[in-house]
């Protein structure tokens, strides 16, 4: 067990010497980033380690997230010096632990130790717990019943960690939405009174999270798939966007508020049970996409020569609206979204409704074509034809998409880890709906996947 136990404090040592050599910093909880320098300072926390590891547990570390390490460093008890949180699993029972030691001189004192519960422990996260810095430890499980995770909340107090919230959730967001030092944290859960989803709100206080209030999500949600928080405040601070799969289909938000205390679902109007204005038939997720610190919810129109809202072919144009007091206040921008390929296209205003598309897909090339529908044409309302192609984005993946491309004659837009997209001008009928080389590059956008942190904003 001693052997172990070096082992795993010289792998610590090595992360932070190889970022500390190549120039990088470690980011606050990735890892354990400022270990003791004397020697005598290792064989201080190396003699606590090898105490737990004789005990028969193993180091552990969060399947997800930003805190991944088995030894973390955060200020727990806010006055200014890291603590090290360290995870450990027994090898015999599956059973956690959660250990905190302080750093006294030349020593490392335990500050309490708590047991997990779950089969595997899915994220950590460091919530702030009082304004003066002290931060919990908030730990995602992932239980037998996959449907659900678990969450304990640790608070270090006078007589050690303790527990002080214990609950089962779907999704889970924390965040200072008061902007008062603290952050809440939000639940979504299946409430089985009501036969639908809710969230709720816990805050800190006095060593305890306890909840402040619930508010029920759209009747219809099936499972809640992304919650994204507003960076600009409004009167009640910021808001939460809630994206779920509704039970018929398509994507749903719930724009929720904590508004004095009580959890308000703004788009919830008076008696209904549903955000319906929020309801579109495609599955994209509300997104800030003009960057003015509040999200947009991306309502949805089929584009000309589309009658089957249903079909897998059918193709859209987005509408990002605006939602203020839980009503629509009017549209951002538009644009065309190819999510699958990794792209999206600002939708001219001189195109309107007048323009549509078509997609087509070959060995290793996917192929979209802006259009102006030709009434009456024998080949079909979206025919391509000679002078009614507008535009045209080719997307090259695959092994040989560098040759694909070359050989293309299309003009290059961006290049990303597993394809490159290019361009084409076509001559055509329509000058007013024409494009520039430059209004294309402006449009065109590379959709950028986001880390995969559950609970932290």
């Amino acid at each position: 067990m001693k052997r172990l136990g070096k082992k795993f404090l010289a792998a610590a040592l090595a992360i932070v010497s190889a970022l500390s050599i190549s120039g990088c910093s470690v980011e606050s909880g990735d890892a354990l980033a400022s270990l003791p320098r004397l020697p005598g300072e290792y064989l201080a926390l190396q003699q606590q380690v090898d105490a737990i590891l004789a005990q028969g547990y193993i180091p552990a570390v969060a399947e997800s997230g930003q805190n991944r390490q088995a030894m973390q460093q955060q200020d727990i008890d806010g006055d200014g010096q890291k603590e090290i949180i360290s995870f450990y699993r027994s090898s015999t029972s599956g059973e956690y632990m959660i250990y905190v030691h302080k750093r006294q001189g030349d020593d490392y004192v335990e500050l309490g130790h708590a047991k997990g519960y779950g089969r595997y422990l899915k994220e950590v996260s460091y919530p702030r717990c009082q304004n003066n810095g002290a931060r919990a430890i908030a730990l995602s499980w992932g239980m037998e019943d996959d449907s659900a995770s678990g969450m304990s909340v640790h608070t270090l107090g006078s007589d050690g960690l303790n527990e002080a919230l214990a609950v089962r959730y779907s999704n889970s967001y924390i965040v200072d939405v008061n902007y008062d030092g603290v952050d809440e944290i939000f639940l979504t859960a299946f409430d089985r009174v009501s036969s639908a989803m809710v969230m709720t709100a816990y805050g800190f206080r006095n060593g305890e999270c306890s909840e402040i209030s619930q508010t029920p999500l759209s009747s219809d949600v099936k499972n809640v798939v992304k919650i994204t928080k507003s960076t600009k405040p409004g009167q009640w601070g910021l808001s939460l966007y809630v994206d779920s799969l509704a039970a018929t289909g398509g994507y749903i938000t719930d724009i929720v508020e904590l508004r004095s205390g009580v959890l308000t679902n703004t788009t919830l109007g008076s008696g209904s049970k549903r955000s319906a204005a929020t309801w579109r038939p495609v599955n994209i997720t509300c997104q800030d996409i003009d960057n003015d610190g509040i999200p947009e919810v991306p309502l949805a129109d089929m584009l000309p020569g589309y009658t089957d809202p249903e079909a897998a072919d059918t193709l859209w144009k987005l509408r990002w609206t605006r939602f203020e007091n839980g009503g629509a206040n009017g549209v951002a921008v538009e644009t065309f979204h190819a999510p699958a390929e990794g792209w999206y296209f600002q939708w001219p205003e001189t195109w309107g409704s007048n323009v549509s598309a078509q997609r087509k897909s070959e060995a290793g090339i996917i192929k979209t074509a802006f259009l102006v529908p030709v009434e009456g044409a024998e080949e079909g309302y979206l025919f391509q034809g000679k002078d009614n192609v507008l535009l045209q984005i080719w997307v090259f993946t695959g092994d040989n998409r560098q040759e694909y491309f070359a050989s293309s004659g299309m003009e290059w837009l961006h290049t990303s880890d597993n394809a490159i997209y290019g361009y084409s001008l076509l001559e055509n009928g329509y000058p007013q709906l024409s494009l520039s080389a430059d209004q294309v590059a402006r449009s065109f956008h590379a959709i950028t996947k986001e880390w995969a942190s559950e609970v932290f904003s």
